[in-house]
């Protein structure tokens, strides 16, 4: 029983990874928020209105968001 699963979440995996390969599927950007603009963000996170992940640009400028 345990090698079926094994066998279908290999399965599984090989698909994910020959979608990202050909462009299909893409990896998430995070957000690159200024460290003054973290009380906003935390108000998102705490709303749920946040996506995806966040960062904190403790130097710098942000470059996405």
């Amino acid at each position: 029983m345990a090698h079926l699963v094994a066998h279908r979440v290999g399965a599984a995996l090989s698909a994910v990874v020959d979608l990202t390969h050909r462009g299909v599927l893409r990896e998430p950007r995070p957000a690159i928020v200024p460290l003054g603009e973290a009380a906003d963000i935390h108000r998102a996170l705490e709303n749920r209105t946040a996506q995806g992940k966040t960062v904190l640009a403790v130097r710098g400028n942000s470059t996405s968001r």
